[in-house]
């Protein structure tokens, strides 16, 4: 089975009948790094392609992901929690 059929929930299966499948659930803990990817790659187009102080953005979130590894506080999860995404 291909990876990508995980994130369909209704698939044909090789008969050619309809499989329902569960959807994966974006938890907070697969937010985290997808937002800070998202984040960093953002601030290098800015940098390059806008204004080169963009790259404080990438500083900042650097320094994000050190403090929140090393105190276990992240501004992003609080964030999400309060939006209500599942743990």
């Amino acid at each position: 089975m291909a990876s990508f059929q995980r994130f369909f929930p209704i698939l044909l299966t090789r008969s050619g009948r309809l499989k329902k499948r569960s959807v994966i659930m974006m938890t907070i803990t697969r937010l985290i790094p997808i937002v800070a990817g998202f984040m960093v790659l953002l601030s290098v187009l800015l940098t390059h392609y806008v204004h080169p102080n963009w790259v404080y953005l990438t500083i900042f979130v650097g320094i994000n992901l050190f403090q929140s590894g090393i105190t276990g506080f992240c501004p992003l999860a609080t964030i999400l929690k309060k939006l209500g995404f599942p743990q």
